[in-house]
């Protein structure tokens, strides 16, 4: 939201953002601790710490790789021009779409995946309980 709506006409743009951004802080950084690092220490046994350091190197080379080259090719798909960007005559909105198409877009697969985990994640605990 925060990079494709332009702030509402008569509110503070800092104060439309930054409470854009204490909602985000608020939702999305709890993911990590209280989602992933649990859920891979109930099924790893043995060297959980492992698997969480393969996790973390995992996302973050991932997020790191992809992520510039997924905006540009983005940007100028939406008609971005990089090349007008130091003249000041780029388009800023197509750049916040895709910003925001490389948020929205992982996060909701993220969604659906974490729901299919309330399903599955029962059994699977079981299993891994009775093969230890």
């Amino acid at each position: 939201m925060m990079y494709l709506v332009p702030p509402p006409p008569g509110v503070s743009a800092f104060f439309y953002y930054s409470m854009l951004l204490a909602c985000l802080g608020l939702t999305a950084t709890w993911c990590g601790t209280g989602v992933n690092a649990p859920i891979l220490c109930d099924l790893v046994s043995g060297s959980s710490a492992t698997v969480m350091a393969w996790e973390g190197a995992f996302e973050g080379s991932f997020a790191s790789f992809f992520a510039n080259s997924l905006v540009a090719s983005l940007g100028r798909h939406f008609g971005y021009d990089f090349a007008e960007a130091y003249k000041g005559n780029s388009k800023r909105a197509a750049l916040g779409m895709a910003l925001g198409y490389t948020c929205i877009v992982p996060w909701l697969v993220c969604f659906i995946a974490f729901s299919f985990l309330h399903r599955t994640y029962p059994a699977h605990l079981d299993f891994c309980r009775r093969d230890r």
